[in-house]
């Protein structure tokens, strides 16, 4: 399949919705290096009052299961009560695909799994009301595949205002994204995610603002301006 075309907007759908109408599990990405932060854990970096794994777990609490890829010393951080699972990678810093990679494995292929897996990164402050805009429009895709319509998607991404796709705020069909995963030359480790997804069905929903993402200083100062003004 190809990439899909198809552009919600946060005015088609009710982002108040307090639970899904479909089931998904979670793979959130805490990893990386964190290079341009100065070698900070960007996961636990504040906005709002709360560090971005916290909200991140947060967006994700209406998922089924949660696997955090990242360091060892996360879960440590948040004690032994969380529902999620951690994990890390092998070897690690490979990357968001290696990330997705280990996730997949951790959650593992049960015939009871949901159909759908959010991934999520941990870097994004505003990432309740991301989750809010890719299940609504999970909703309408679940629909079609329920009523076998034409065209069945691979998942929704989300898509800032200058028309990037927002790779890592997306809920994809399990399967297609395991195939994606598996079928992918010269490995997991390095791989970009614009070749995990190439050749998926994604739908696309305009974020609002909300896939803001945070890989500086400067990034993390504006999200703390911003945080300040919602209500």
């Amino acid at each position: 399949m190809s990439t899909g075309d198809d552009v919600s907007t946060a005015d088609d759908m009710n982002t108040s919705s307090p639970s899904p109408a479909v089931r998904y599990d979670a793979i959130i990405l805490a990893g990386g290096r964190a290079s341009r932060l100065g070698g900070v854990q960007k996961a636990e970096v504040e906005v709002g009052g709360h560090a971005l794994l916290d909200t991140a777990l947060e967006a994700a609490a209406r998922s089924n299961r949660i696997v955090v890829v990242g360091p060892e010393e996360l879960r440590r951080e948040r004690g032994r009560d969380t529902s999620a699972r951690y994990v890390g990678e092998d070897p690690p810093f490979g990357g968001p695909v290696a990330g997705i990679a280990a996730g997949l494995s951790a959650l593992g292929d049960f015939a009871s799994a949901p159909v759908w897996l959010l991934v999520l990164a941990c870097d994004l402050p505003f990432a309740p009301r991301a989750v809010g805009l890719l299940e609504h429009a999970l909703i309408e895709i679940d629909a079609e595949i329920d009523a076998e319509a034409d065209g069945e998607a691979d998942g929704v991404c989300l898509v800032d205002a200058d028309g990037r796709e927002q790779w890592l705020a997306g809920i994809y069909h399990r399967t297609s994204l395991r195939h994606r995963v598996d079928g992918l030359a010269g490995g997991v480790h390095g791989a970009s995610v614009r070749k995990l997804v190439d050749g998926l069905d994604l739908r696309h929903v305009f974020d609002d603002g909300a896939a803001f993402d945070v890989d500086t200083w400067q990034d993390v100062e504006e999200a703390r301006r911003s945080a300040k003004e919602l209500p």
